[in-house]
Order: structure tokens, then sequence, then C-alpha cells
């Protein structure tokens, strides 16, 4: 089967178990190279250990950096240069985060899911958003969390 291309040729379209590719792979642009510079230079914050004085100011500045890259999050989870700093940056800024970069790749869940470095990626995000949502079941968490609030619901 053969499109129109936009220059007026034709070319066959991409095959995907014999069809195109699927329209809800929505592609995320190329990395911006001075995400990439940005990244980089903050890998000594990420690999820090957390301060026991001052606990809030890494993770605040650790979030900062998560709101910084958050438009830009599925193209950082897809190149190879920068997916493991967004696994390593997840892990040090904690659920809450793995959560806000996980809902910014959610436009892009397909395409992350099968690329090759954003998959690496996804698995890290879910496996921590997984363990704090069962942190409470395993008797970890606190009065009030996600699994005694849905509990005490499902009986009403």
């Amino acid at each position: 089967e053969n499109n129109q291309s936009r220059r007026g040729g034709t070319r066959s379209t991409p095959s995907f178990l014999g069809q195109g590719m699927p329209p809800k792979w929505t592609r995320p642009r190329r990395l911006d190279e001075s995400t990439v510079s940005y990244l980089l230079g903050v890998m000594p914050l990420i690999e820090q250990e957390p301060d026991a004085d001052e606990p809030e100011a890494r993770q605040a500045a650790l979030r900062n950096v998560v709101d910084e890259i958050k438009f830009q999050t599925a193209s950082v989870a897809t190149d190879k240069r920068t997916a493991t700093i967004l696994e390593l940056l997840a892990r040090a800024a904690g659920p809450e985060c793995a959560t806000i970069i996980l809902a910014a790749l959610s436009p892009y869940a397909t395409f992350v899911a099968h690329n090759r470095f954003g998959s690496h990626v996804l698995q890290t995000l879910l496996a921590m958003v997984g363990d704090a949502l069962l942190a409470p079941r395993k008797g970890r968490g606190r009065e009030g969390d996600f699994w005694e609030d849905r509990e005490g619901k499902e009986g009403e």
C-alpha cells in the first residue's frame, strides 16, 4: 500500500504487523541539546546523598528539576543520553515525583513503552508507584493511606 508523501511522490507505509503505525503512537520531539546539558549538570545533585540536616532543600531542588523538564519528559525518557538520568532522578526524588513524571509520559505511553530506553524508564516509574501504593498493605504506611481509604469505601 502506497501513500502520497509531502513532496508529491509515493512511499510505502511502514509495516507494523502488516499495517501502518497505529494512530495512538504519538512520537515526542527530538530532545533539545540544552536539556541534555542541563540534566548532565544536575547529576551531582541527583547522586548526592540526602543531607540529614536539610532533606527538604534537596527534595525541593529535585522537584524543581522535574518541573523544569516536565514538558520534555517523553523526549528525555526516549533519549539514549538522558533516560538513565531520568530514572535516577525519579528514584532520588521519590514516589510523588515519579507520579508526576509518569503523568507527563502518559500522552506518549505507547511510544515510550516500545522504545528501547523509554521502556526501562516506564518500568522504574511503575515499580516505584506500585510500591508506594502497596506500602500501606505491607505495614509500612500511615493511617489514612490509599488502601485504608479504599477498604473503608468497599464495604459501604
